[in-house]
């Protein structure tokens, strides 16, 4: 018996115990310039539900991400965001739980039960040799099954995990998005990117390129993806590349060095 309820406890936590930050994870596509190297144990921080504004703000403090994990479940062990964080090479863990909902109900549980009955009692003849006497016992068992509901009740949360690693310190220092069909309408070109986040202290961030920029072309070739923009750059290290932007509404030309290394 004891060994049933055991396999029943253990099928009724082992939701809670899988670990969903390894089960769930996704890696992204790499930073054209490239990761630095980890070093130490992964730190992990608490952070909001708004995953688009903590990739850029990480950004900006010189971090990529390196992949996610979104998942919705019992509430799960820290501890697992950072064993995964140490598989992926990923030096910080930005987690965030929010609780979505309360599951109940109950299991049953079938065990099996048996009756064991005990007679016993004198016995007496008499015939034609004379007289006996004697006793008997004996016992009788029944097999049988029970049935218990176990009731349970388990808390489910929307849990995301967004793992970083520092970036080189190399290129332009922006992270580009694609244009939506409303930018494209509001600023006449499908020929441009937009400029959501800068890192500090890059040579994008000492020109004054702002967030919300729109970048139209690098050395006269137009941008239209972070894939063009990457190339255009790498094309450009080692001088200063001539930036066409559009800030609010207004078409700006700034030049901007290029390291071939490090900056």
């Amino acid at each position: 018996m004891l060994a049933r309820v055991t396999a029943l406890c253990a099928a009724l936590l082992l939701a809670g115990c899988a670990n969903g930050y390894e089960k769930f994870y996704q890696s992204v596509p790499p930073p054209t310039t490239g990761f630095a190297p980890v070093a130490g144990e992964p730190q992990l921080t608490s952070g909001t539900t708004d995953a688009r504004g903590t990739v850029i703000q990480m950004f900006q403090s010189g971090y990529g991400l390196v992949g996610l994990a979104d998942f919705t479940g019992p509430a799960q062990d820290r501890a697992g965001a950072i064993a995964q964080a140490k598989k992926v090479g990923a030096s910080l863990i930005v987690v965030s739980q929010k609780f979505q909902n309360t599951v109940s109900g109950t299991i049953p549980l079938t065990l099996p039960t048996s009756t064991t009955s005990y007679s016993s009692g004198t016995a007496n003849a008499y015939g034609t040799g004379g007289y006996a006497s004697g006793t008997y016992s004996g016992t009788t068992t029944t097999y049988g099954t029970q049935t218990t509901n176990i009731p349970y009740s388990v808390d489910r949360y929307e849990q995301t995990a967004l793992f970083f690693a520092p970036l080189q310190r190399r290129g332009l220092g922006i992270f580009v998005a694609p244009l939506t069909d409303a930018q494209r309408q509001q600023i006449g070109t499908n020929q441009a990117v937009q400029i959501v986040a800068v890192r500090n202290g890059s040579p994008a961030f000492l020109a004054d390129v702002l967030p919300g920029d729109y970048l139209a072309s690098i050395d006269g070739k137009p941008v239209y993806d972070a894939a063009s923009v990457a190339q255009a750059f790498t094309q450009a290290a080692g001088h200063a590349a001539q930036l066409a932007l559009l800030h609010n509404g207004q078409k700006v030309s700034k030049s901007v060095p290029v390291p071939a290394a490090e900056w």
